[in-house]
């Protein structure tokens, strides 16, 4: 098994290599922007602080794998972006494809939705992301706190209608 520590910042994401079926981020890690993405199955243990500041998860793991969110860990997907010609919706804290199982003792959040614009419909603001995206076959053991992200406001003409994501 090789092992890929993270103690520093990584502020623009991080995308774990083929070669490593483990990556560690530790209390002292942190990765912004596009978050973390494992596209290989690995298994994921944060003890950091992973928060995405784009519109995109907050881990992304593409091909399943395992999650464990130690006590004290923070996972936050990516506020949507305010809009004049487009709704934004905020990133889930976690988008799980495939099998594997998401540990949770810490925290996992949405991201926040985008608020809209003046435009016609295009007024509405964007969903909130949802707290945890499990897409196939795995199991969810939480002690933690999972929560969606809450909905962006209306622009002009709407009211804030829009639904927060779902824990």
């Amino acid at each position: 098994m090789t092992t890929r520590t993270i103690t520093g910042t990584y502020s623009a994401g991080y995308t774990l290599g083929a070669g490593f079926s483990e990556v560690d981020v530790t209390a002292t890690g942190s990765i912004g922007g596009v978050g973390l993405i494992s596209q290989n199955g690995a298994y994921v243990v944060n003890s950091g602080r992973i928060r995405a500041v784009s519109v995109s998860s907050g881990v992304a793991m593409t091909a399943g794998g395992n999650l464990f969110n130690a006590i004290g860990a923070a996972i936050v997907g990516g506020q949507g972006s305010p809009s004049w010609f487009d709704i934004y919706h905020g990133g889930a804290g976690v988008d799980h494809f495939g099998v594997g199982q998401v540990v949770n003792r810490g925290v996992i959040d949405g991201g926040y939705g985008g608020s809209g614009g003046s435009s016609n419909y295009l007024g509405q603001g964007g969903y909130g992301g949802d707290g945890l995206d499990m897409h196939a076959y795995g199991a969810v053991v939480d002690s933690g706190a999972i929560q969606g992200g809450r909905g962006g406001q209306g622009g002009d003409n709407y009211a804030s209608s829009n639904r927060g994501g779902t824990g």
